[in-house]
């Protein structure tokens, strides 16, 4: 018997439905993969993002810490340290680091890349700088640059760049008491290019205020030679200078920047360490039962880059002075000679290593006295201009007797400063008329004195030589805004 076989037909319907089908597989599986690729997408721009943002703390962090260190030569080292050491996977040399000034007041013009930074121009060729001529170092930018890998490989890979700068905020003199400039003879002396700025009161007898000055005080009181006395005349307090308030009440305690110095100190030395490099001499008295010693310093030996010496008491016993002086024994006039003086006796004759003290940054938990030196031929200047500036710290007091040694360039941080006799000087040096010092007593008073020259002298103390140092006031971060927006 024959079976009968029989074939199903395909109807339109189902050719149709065939068709639809398929066609519908085509379209979902390209609506996948838009989903996935816009998925992808919003991943790697999520991604990319979270990385901009990544990058942006790590500059900000570690244009802060190049602040904090750039008084000490160590603003590179930092701003890499902590760059590398954060959560950002950087590849070596994607960080770069840039000195410039920070126009935190809005004392110039707008410069020409960013608003209110300009950068240190070229060595090379400054011809195109706009950094303002007047003006040094405050501030330090920090770029981060890479090149980063998309997070799913959908899309290409995305170069990414963060920048930060930050400053340090300029104190010129800053009293935790009374602040007084004082002239004898009534010879003229101005203050120039800085803020002023004392907790009590400002006094002023004799100076003339010269440019660029802002006050900041409870009281302050100019006084001129009126016939046979004194005259009150009007110096005013400077409405301007809301910051002044915000930087003092920021400044960092004395002992605790002492203590963090000690720290990061190059060199550590203590009373027991006499005749090693830069701590020359000690000349003990125990003369009548007492127990001083007077330690000589002498930074005038030349080097390439910034030093930080710590002078450590702590634990020793009697009255302990840190005298800097490039002279010991010969540097006091020829009396300085006798052989049978202690200092003659305990150190003997010396010289000074070099032409100038610079570049360093002297912290001692001891008083620290600038010793006058009129006998000494040639000058030794104490600092200098930009990275030369001579930082002095004392958690105790500085009394300056610089003779013929001018002050081109000192920093000081104390709890009291007092200029003592003929500090402030054009005796033995005509052409050195104006001094360039900033400072800032915790407490106590700082007490500036012109003592010896001529009526006709023109003195000038100037407070703009050199970064805002030492950095005792916490760093800023600054905004850098194009100057064509």
């Amino acid at each position: 018997m024959k079976t009968k076989q029989t074939h199903a037909r395909s109807t339109p319907a189902l050719t149709q439905l065939k068709s639809e089908t398929g066609s519908f597989a085509v379209v979902m599986a390209l609506c996948l993969m838009l989903m996935i690729s816009a998925l992808a997408f919003a991943l790697d721009i999520g991604y990319f993002a979270k990385e901009k943002s990544s990058y942006q703390a790590c500059a900000e962090a570690a244009a802060m810490s190049a602040a904090e260190n750039f008084c000490y030569g160590r603003a590179v080292e930092a701003a890499e340290t902590v760059a590398y050491a954060s959560n950002v996977l950087l590849p070596e040399d994607s960080v770069t680091v840039q000195f410039g000034f920070y126009d935190a007041y809005g004392e110039h013009l707008k410069f020409s890349t960013y608003r209110d930074f300009a950068a240190e121009p070229d060595e090379d060729d400054a011809s195109d700088s706009d950094y303002p001529a007047d003006e040094t170092n405050n501030a330090v930018m920090v770029t981060i640059e890479n090149t980063v890998q998309s997070l799913t490989g959908f899309n290409k890979e995305k170069k990414i760049m963060a920048r930060a700068v930050a400053y340090v905020p300029r104190v010129s003199i800053v009293s935790g008491r009374y602040l007084s400039i004082t002239s004898s003879n009534l010879e003229p002396v101005k203050v120039n290019n800085g803020n002023i700025y004392a907790k009590k009161k400002i006094l002023l007898y004799g100076p003339g205020v010269g440019e660029n000055v802002k006050a900041a005080s409870g009281k302050i009181y100019l006084f001129q030679e009126s016939g046979t006395t004194f005259s009150k005349i009007g110096l005013i307090p400077s409405d301007d200078l809301p910051e002044m308030d915000i930087i003092v009440n920021h400044i960092l305690p004395l002992e605790e920047y002492v203590e963090k110095m000690k720290q990061v100190a190059d060199i550590t030395y203590t009373p027991d360490d006499s005749g090693k490099k830069y701590f020359y001499g000690t000349v003990h008295d125990t003369s009548g039962g007492g127990n001083t010693r007077d330690c000589y310093f002498d930074f005038s030996e030349d080097h390439d880059e910034h030093i930080v010496v710590f002078f450590d008491t702590t634990g020793f016993g009697g009255t302990i002075n840190a005298r800097i002086t490039p002279h010991a024994c010969l540097g006091f006039g020829d009396g300085w000679s006798d052989p049978t003086l202690p200092c003659m006796q305990q150190i003997g004759p010396t010289e000074a290593k070099g032409s100038s003290m610079k570049n360093v940054t002297f912290i001692a938990n001891c008083p620290i006295t600038i010793d006058r030196n009129h006998a000494l031929k040639p000058q030794v200047p104490l600092g200098g201009f930009g990275d030369d500036q001579l930082n002095l710290v004392s958690t105790k007091d500085i009394g300056v007797f610089s003779g013929n040694n001018p002050l081109k360039g000192v920093n000081f941080y104390c709890q009291r400063l007092r200029f003592v006799e003929s500090t402030l000087t054009t005796k033995y040096s005509e052409q050195d008329t104006e001094y360039y010092i900033r400072a800032i007593t915790s407490t106590h008073n700082i007490e500036l004195k012109k003592t010896i020259g001529s009526a006709e002298d023109d003195f000038t103390l100037n407070f703009k030589f050199g970064p805002p140092c030492p950095a005792v006031v916490p760093p800023t971060l600054g905004r850098l805004v194009l100057s064509a927006e």
